[in-house]
């Protein structure tokens, strides 16, 4: 039997014919061209056709893989080695799905989504604008961060000072004493300078 036969077409029943619309078709033609029934030229042919097309659409699988291959859609090991290669191409992928009858694509819609998007990603024209976009972003955004960085380990603690004066015969800073002559000519001439407030204390004890 050529494999072009349209075995639908055989026993005049629609793609979408039920298992019993199959079954009263194959036996009211079955009945009508079984060869001890007619006996008129090309009857005993037609009956071959008739007992082949029923043995494809009677079962689920070979009715699926046959609907699959009449709609231009490859099956089984060809699914993955049409034309010697496999079918991972998305182009390919995406126009079996299209070629496929509505019950195929119900059937394996998240399969062909999930296959065209994964193309869509390792697809080399994806790959040559992610790569560099995400190359160049990364060099921005860190040159951003390290323009604006603080570098905290360089950074002084602030230290509380006070206006303190030297006492020439201590050799220690102390704070201001407007009573003691000594800070009176000291004043004179030098200003209070701020020193830390720690070492005038200390001074002081």
């Amino acid at each position: 039997m050529s494999s072009s036969t349209d075995h639908f077409a055989v026993l005049g029943v629609s793609e979408t014919a039920t298992a019993e619309d199959i079954k009263a078709a194959y036996f009211r033609l079955a009945k009508e061209y079984h060869p001890d029934a007619n006996k008129a030229p090309g009857a005993a042919e037609r009956f071959r056709l008739i007992a082949a097309s029923y043995e494809v659409l009677k079962d689920n699988e070979k009715r699926a893989n046959y609907l699959m291959e009449k709609n231009g859609v490859a099956t089984g090991e060809e699914w993955l080695r049409r034309d010697g290669r496999r079918r991972n191409n998305y182009s390919d992928v995406s126009g079996d799905f299209h070629r496929a009858s509505e019950k195929m694509k119900a059937e394996h819609r998240m399969k062909f989504k999930f296959m065209g998007m994964f193309e869509r990603l390792i697809h080399p024209r994806t790959l040559f604008v992610l790569v560099p976009t995400g190359v160049f972003t990364y060099w921005v955004l860190t040159s951003t961060f390290a323009a604006i960085k603080v570098d905290y380990s360089s950074a002084k603690p602030t230290v509380p000072t006070v206006a303190a004066w030297k006492n020439a015969k201590t050799n220690r800073w102390e704070e201001p004493a407007p009573w003691d002559p000594d800070y009176k000519a000291y004043i004179a001439t030098t200003p209070l300078q701020q020193v830390d407030r720690t070492i005038v204390h200390a001074a002081r004890r």
